[in-house]
């Protein structure tokens, strides 16, 4: 599945998640696109993660398992890894829409202009134990814009954001003083520079 350049690097951060992988893993597997990779930091977990992870070899790129910091020191250490020209961060048991979402996200993001570093859809809450649909969210930049949501200014949702890998270039991208909120810090940065493409 390797590929020189993919389209799109996908990104999971992982810690005794043994029961929630199997959902994302069915999920990217499903995709009739391969255009993609898809890089696992797992922080040394105990309860057979790792295992998982190697009985799926031949669909995850790179995958290592270390003590680490918390999701956005593993995030950081993805991040040098990843060759897409757009990174998308799931989380361990996070689903695809369906088996051709990566086919029209990549389809979608061809016509985007070179110089547009974020991109956004929608996305889906599933309940954790029914699996079934709670809420979606994610309306189109101007519906956002100026707006405020719990104390901060209204974000795309992180899940369904692609980014061009150049936003990655500092060495530690997601800042590691914000232990709940790096990725909320990282998206309001990039906004600044750009606002997204819904």
């Amino acid at each position: 599945m390797a590929m020189a350049f993919p389209r799109i690097s996908i990104i999971t951060s992982t810690f005794n998640a043994a029961a929630q992988l199997p959902y994302t893993i069915r999920s990217i597997r499903e995709q009739t696109s391969r255009e993609f990779e898809w890089i696992v930091v797992d922080g040394n977990s105990k309860d057979g993660t790792q295992a998982v992870l190697r009985e799926n070899d031949d669909l995850i790129a790179r995958w290592v398992s270390e003590p680490d910091h918390g999701i956005y020191d593993a995030w950081n250490k993805a991040c040098k890894m990843a060759l897409g020209e757009w990174i998308v961060f799931l989380g361990a048991g996070d689903e695809l829409a369906a088996p051709h979402t990566w086919a029209e996200c990549i389809e979608n993001l061809e016509c985007v202009s070179t110089d547009t570093t974020l991109v956004y859809g929608r996305q889906t809450l599933l309940s954790p134990a029914g699996r079934t649909p709670l809420e979606t969210i994610g309306v189109p930049w101007a519906e956002m814009q100026n707006e405020w949501d719990i104390g901060r200014p209204a974000l795309p949702p992180h899940g369904a954001t692609f980014q061009r890998r150049t936003l990655f270039a500092n060495a530690k991208p997601f800042d590691l003083r914000f232990p709940i909120a790096s990725d909320s810090h990282f998206l309001l940065r990039a906004i600044r520079q750009q606002a997204p493409v819904f």
